[in-house]
């Protein structure tokens, strides 16, 4: 093999391979974005120091990575495959519990692996007695994680027996 086809061949697997860590670097900055998972649970706390056994409404939002994310609101949406087509979602605002000393605080900047739980009242007027179908988590980027509807409808009927026969 000459001199100059070796240089050639040099020449293309060095732009193969620069190529191939642009193409990298843009996917990883440009395209992949931090994820969170959220839950939705009804807690108890048990605590030898608490004469009663509180119950919350329990949102957890933990950071998959691959970088960190600033969790900044909850928001709730009623989307019923019926609404999803005929485009009537419709979304609300969850106003955290600020007075609630167990809760943690939005907005918080989650690093890789972290979460936050945020509680909320769990009575007859509380998220769960509402038609809500998601709950979610929005970060400063206008991107919203929501939870699965498998978790949400365990939360809701876990209220329904609690106080569905109440009212």
């Amino acid at each position: 093999m000459a001199t100059d086809q070796l240089a050639l061949l040099v020449s293309i697997a060095s732009v193969l391979i620069a190529s191939l860590a642009l193409g990298w670097n843009v996917y990883r900055d440009v395209v992949l974005k931090p994820t969170i998972l959220v839950r939705v649970a009804v807690v108890t706390i048990i605590h030898e120091s608490l004469s009663e056994r509180p119950q919350y409404v329990n949102i957890t939002a933990t950071n998959h990575g691959p970088g960190p994310v600033t969790a900044s609101s909850m928001v709730a949406r009623n989307a019923p495959i019926w609404r999803r087509i005929l485009r009537k979602v419709k979304y609300a605002y969850i106003t955290p519990d600020y007075a609630n000393p167990h809760s943690g605080r939005i907005p918080t900047k989650l690093e890789v692996g972290d979460k936050v739980e945020l509680m909320l009242p769990y009575d007859q007027e509380c998220l769960l007695g509402h038609p809500f179908t998601h709950v979610g988590i929005t970060d400063f980027f206008g991107r919203t994680h929501w939870s699965t509807r498998r978790a949400f409808r365990k939360a809701r009927s876990t209220w329904e027996k609690d106080f569905a026969r109440k009212a």
